[in-house]
């Protein structure tokens, strides 16, 4: 379309930049390549982070792209490989470090990007220049508004730990408040940084219509047991997060954060003990902090 071709024409290239880390490779970092090649535009990179995998799984995802799609598609590929094992975040951070785009877009496995995302996104871009992050509904899945209505003074209760999946963000964004954080021992880091770009008061907007797709999750496993365990998980998952975010929170949200950590389960204590270890200042305070408000109620 004459649309498609102006954009190829006079959007900078790379426009987006897509970064995936990677610790095996599957059908689904292939189904995930897919769709990113897929797009309407061709104005992206997509930065695999080889998180040390035991399969060489970055050098698997290029012999891949190269055998099933074209030369000019598998030139926008790059492969990093992390010298030691990092997690998520940090190879997230890794590959952003390297971005050359004007947006980032931190993809997992799991996600499906529709063919229309980028070329949504590059419109609404072109007529909202003061956005600095834009997300997409998910398809089949509740309307995720809720996410551009939050502000400072907003009451985040009923948000705890959601994030819209495959945000575009300006990478200067990134850059300004200093990345994907490992500190939560579980993850979430998506959670984290979005919560960090609501306290910086960041400007963000929906796109029209859902361009995101996720696999179905895996069923756990473990039974009821199983279950309980995992609800306790997250409901202290939430908990550092809004000790990492008070500004965000009421106090008696945050009052409400702080039983939850006094109460901690013994596997989260127990984690939490060597998960810092080697990690930033920013992590071992948290880390810190997290263990003393156990050690508060184990002592009481």
């Amino acid at each position: 379309s004459t649309l498609v071709s102006m954009l190829r024409a006079y959007a900078p290239d790379p426009l987006f930049s897509v970064v995936v880390p990677c610790v095996q490779f599957d059908s689904s970092i292939q189904e995930m390549l897919q769709s990113v090649f897929a797009q309407k535009i061709s104005n992206w990179e997509i930065i695999v982070v080889d998180d040390h995998s035991s399969d060489h799984c970055g050098a698997a995802a290029h012999d891949w792209a190269a055998q099933h799609l074209d030369r000019q598609q598998v030139l926008r590929l790059r492969v990093l490989v992390s010298d030691r094992r990092s997690g998520t975040a940090e190879s997230r951070n890794l590959g952003l470090r390297t971005a050359r785009g004007v947006w980032t877009c931190a993809l997992d496995l799991d996600t499906r990007l529709g063919e229309d995302y980028f070329l949504a996104a590059a419109v609404a871009m072109s007529r909202h220049p003061d956005v600095q992050a834009w997300y997409s509904d998910e398809a089949g899945a509740p309307s995720s508004s809720q996410f551009r209505a939050f502000s400072l003074i907003d009451d985040l209760s009923a948000a705890d730990g959601l994030a819209p999946v495959a945000p575009l963000i300006l990478r200067r964004v990134w850059a300004e408040t200093d990345g994907y954080s490992a500190a939560l021992p579980f993850g979430g880091e998506d959670q984290d940084f979005w919560l960090k770009l609501l306290a910086a008061g960041v400007r963000q907007e929906r796109l029209p219509g859902a361009h995101i797709k996720r696999r179905a999750a895996r069923p756990k496993t473990g039974g009821a047991s199983g279950a309980t365990q995992e609800v306790k998980r997250r409901v202290e998952e939430i908990a550092m997060l809004r000790t990492r975010h008070p500004l965000l929170y009421h106090p008696t949200q945050m009052l409400r954060a702080h039983q939850e950590l006094a109460n901690m389960s013994d596997s989260t204590y127990e984690r939490l003990q060597t998960w810092h270890s080697d990690g930033s200042a920013e992590e071992r305070a948290f880390g810190t902090l997290w263990l003393a408000l156990a050690s508060l109620g184990r002592d009481s």
